[in-house]
């Protein structure tokens, strides 16, 4: 049995992101043709040449699988400078469909469970009442010099007690996805031009998170900080679905992704 195995580094038939012009288009990796080239080994040849889409690489060869445990998203200058110019400067976008029917509590109130407990859906709260919450008090917050890890742990907590919960709930950040699990909210911070995203990613389709059934990693809401590099603090903030992620910003990994023909 012959096993033919392609490699690329992005999913091809996906909303990534690989180039952004000034008038608002892009090129995303769906757009992208590729040509395979098929060499003899012995007389260095060309055999044969096939020019695919990416929609027939997944139709053909099934959908790409997840060899790594880190992702990232790129945000660039430039669009770090757009964000930073909006009044207030939060890059917004409103809940999934599907959180838009579960979320049901429409203002800031005190949270009795865990961030570590599965969203209930009558204290599940709409991405508005968030943004509505965090405009004026994370904007402008200065976070300590410290490691990415130990920053974003600070950030989960002060987020935490701006929805909410109480101190204790936070003493023990376990790497949960999401971070605020009970919100069903993630945590990020954009200190270097990449933004770890961690095991998960909204460009790979998973769903069953926080025993919700049809919530899937388009639905996870993230929450970016964008900060300055030399004072620390938070300049704007990126709010929005996970599936609106790639429509912004570009995924990056250093990994490539691999499927099989036999």
């Amino acid at each position: 049995m012959k096993v033919i195995i392609y490699k690329y580094n992005r999913i091809p038939n996906s909303n990534s992101i690989l180039v952004q012009y000034n008038d608002g288009n892009a090129i995303r990796s769906n757009d992208i043709r590729f040509v395979v080239v098929k060499i003899d080994m012995k007389s260095n040849k060309i055999e044969s040449v096939i020019i695919m889409t990416p929609k027939f690489i997944e139709a053909t060869f099934g959908k790409f699988g997840i060899p790594t445990l880190k992702h990232q998203l790129m945000i660039s200058d430039k669009k770090r400078k757009e964000i930073e110019s909006l009044k207030p400067p939060i890059l917004f976008e409103s809940d999934t469909a599907i959180i838009k029917k579960l979320a049901k509590c429409e203002k800031i109130i005190k949270q009795k469970g865990s961030i570590k407990d599965n969203p209930e859906l009558k204290n599940l709260y709409k991405l508005e009442v968030i943004r509505d919450s965090f405009q004026s008090r994370i904007i402008g917050m200065s976070i300590p010099s410290l490691q990415t890890k130990n920053k974003g742990q600070l950030l989960e907590k002060e987020i935490s007690d701006l929805l909410g919960y109480a101190n204790k709930d936070v003493t023990l950040m376990e790497g949960l996805y999401p971070d605020i699990r009970h919100q069903l909210l993630e945590v990020k911070i954009q200190d270097s031009p990449t933004v770890d995203l961690g095991k998960y990613t909204p460009l790979i389709l998973e769903k069953g998170f926080c025993d919700l059934e049809n919530v899937t990693t388009e639905d996870v809401r993230y929450l970016i900080a964008l900060t300055d590099k030399k004072d620390l603090t938070v300049k704007a903030i990126v709010l929005m679905p996970g599936k609106n992620l790639g429509d912004n910003f570009s995924y990056v990994s250093d990994t490539s992704y691999t499927n099989c023909q036999k």
